[in-house]
């Protein structure tokens, strides 16, 4: 597995990169941001924001993306992954990971654990959900089936050996190939192609729905991500003081920790020794009685013993 960075193309850095301090004030920094499967793919990293995970597009740093489209493909992985292959008809298609959450149990035997479903209705027609249990089976083999928790919320992927694995929200509405989905997640690499991890998802169950989700990507678009992202040098001092200013708290609140925490020692230290004082005495004293009463016997008469 190589997970390489795509190239970043020379025509993507004819746009000024601001300081990370000066992300906070970017439109789609901390947004759940529309993007095309084509947009993803052509998204791209810069030296020395690989670890927080930024992708730029143009000069927009973007963390969390936000993407609509048909599931054309699933894709079961050894219990561990499920992989959602979401088309948009961009003329391109982006694959979504849902990472297995699996207990301890479905941990030493790598996921397959038969585990009998039972399921409960609750709620009423508008605010439906359906609670879950998971057991050892001891029922007939073809209702034996696996259910696996993800990272992503509200998703659960149900293993079965004797029929075709599921895929499911907590509404209880299926995942299958041809299903319109809201996808929501960041972004990683996998052979130098980018992967969305899923963190959330929604069925689009009408065309209203779908139309509303593409007018606010093209608004959003023309808006923000077709001009390049610009800051005024005052903004960006200003910006600069207010970075400085909060890790001068941060460091002062580190310190005030740091002294709370050494006060409570000392005086932890100080209860100890008070405490090993006083049992020091104590045993001072029951030693004193026992020596004078071993002195009252030793000078007695026999005849008075």
């Amino acid at each position: 597995m190589t997970n390489n960075p795509p190239p970043t193309r020379p025509q993507d850095t004819q746009h000024q990169l601001y300081p990370a301090h000066c992300f906070g004030a970017s439109p789609t920094y901390n947004k759940w941001v529309k993007l095309t499967a084509t947009d993803v793919h052509a998204l791209r990293r810069e030296p020395g924001f690989e670890i927080q995970n930024i992708h730029f597009h143009l000069n927009h740093p973007i963390r969390f993306i936000y993407l609509c489209g048909v599931v054309t493909e699933i894709e079961y992985l050894n219990n561990w992954f499920t992989l959602l292959t979401l088309d948009d008809a961009s003329g391109k298609s982006v694959e979504c990971k849902i990472v297995h959450v699996l207990d301890k149990q479905q941990q030493k035997t790598g996921g397959d654990v038969s585990v009998a479903r039972t399921e409960e209705y609750a709620g009423d027609e508008d605010d439906a959900f359906w609670v879950e249990s998971a057991k050892p089976s001891n029922t007939h083999a073809n209702e034996q089936t696996t259910i696996h928790r993800t990272q992503a919320a509200d998703i659960t992927v149900h293993i079965s050996p004797f029929s075709s694995n599921s895929i499911f929200l907590s509404s209880h509405q299926e995942i299958t190939i041809g299903t319109t989905l809201k996808a929501k997640g960041t972004l990683s690499t996998f052979r130098n192609t980018f992967q969305l991890n899923l963190l959330r998802a929604f069925i689009v169950k009408d065309i209203d729905t779908e139309v509303e989700v593409w007018e606010g990507y093209a608004e959003f678009c023309s808006q923000v991500l077709s001009k390049p992202w610009v800051v005024s040098q005052e903004e960006v001092r200003r910006l600069e003081m207010e970075e400085k200013r909060k890790m001068g708290e941060e460091r002062r609140r580190i310190r005030k920790e740091r002294e709370r925490a050494e006060r409570r020692r000392v005086k932890e230290v100080e209860r100890k020794r008070e405490w090993e004082e006083k049992v020091r005495r104590k045993e001072e004293k029951r030693k004193g009685r026992r020596m004078m009463e071993e002195k009252e016997l030793n000078g007695r008469p026999l005849k008075e013993l």
